[in-house]
């Protein structure tokens, strides 16, 4: 068990050393001639020996006034992982096009398990059960992705000093992934194909496109009239994983 540490400027606060290199907040004083210890917060709730030094005489001056109701009453705000999201989905969209993606990821697979959670009470535990809930259905690539994101909204969030927390992802390990390409089609398995998609001009063409172009189904749907370019014959590909363009 870590011992509590004195404060060496303010009377009656101590703190604890927790496992994550947090710090636990206390103050201690007499009440009716019998020792009294309250636990006021974490350094990560944004809890300070200033603060805690300020809650220690409230709670001796409202002693002495006959005030034993309620010794600390005031709570710090902690954002939840919602809130944080939302946050980081404004300015995404700001700046990203392909936001939706984001967005869905999070609906689907984040918020029922983090939503409404303080996001100082995520923990590695609450990914690892994500990463198992989310592999009865989903492929490990796509697991990771959504751990990703969720490291992706912390960062953001810390690094614009909304928050004070640990990233939990930094401890979390990601999933192994099968990077084996799957094989070509061969001659045969393309004109079985094409024959079997010829009475439908519309799966026709996205055949062809996929097959000429080799790209990812969100990248062939996003094919615009500008980035054909029938001059140079060549048709301009948008790379949504590594967001970049290629044709």
């Amino acid at each position: 068990m870590s011992e509590f540490i004195k404060s060496k400027k303010f009377t009656g606060v101590s703190h604890k050393l927790l496992k994550n290199k947090d710090k636990s907040y206390y103050i201690s004083y007499k009440m009716n001639d019998k020792f009294k210890r309250v636990h006021i917060g974490k350094k990560s709730e944004g809890i300070t020996e200033a603060f805690c030094h300020q809650k220690r005489n409230d709670a001796i001056n409202k002693l002495k006034f006959g005030d034993t109701d309620s010794i600390i009453k005031t709570k710090v705000h902690v954002d939840t992982f919602d809130t944080i999201t939302q946050r980081y989905l404004a300015y995404f969209q700001i700046h990203n096009k392909d936001s939706k993606n984001h967005l869905s990821r999070y609906n689907n697979h984040l918020k029922p398990f983090l939503g409404d959670k303080p996001i100082n009470e995520v923990s590695i535990a609450d990914l690892e059960n994500i990463q198992r809930e989310k592999l009865k259905t989903l492929a490990p690539q796509t697991v990771n992705h959504i751990i990703q994101l969720v490291g992706t909204i912390f960062n953001y969030n810390i690094k614009h000093k909304y928050i004070k927390v640990e990233n939990p992802v930094m401890q979390t390990k990601l999933l192994k992934v099968n990077n084996e390409r799957l094989r070509y089609l061969d001659t045969t398995e393309i004109n079985e194909l094409m024959k079997k998609v010829e009475d439908n001009q519309q799966l026709l063409l996205f055949v062809k496109l996929a097959l000429h172009t080799g790209a990812r189904l969100h990248t062939v749907c996003n094919i615009k009239k500008k980035d054909i370019n029938l001059q140079k014959q060549t048709i301009l590909l948008h790379d949504f994983k590594n967001q970049s363009f290629y044709t």
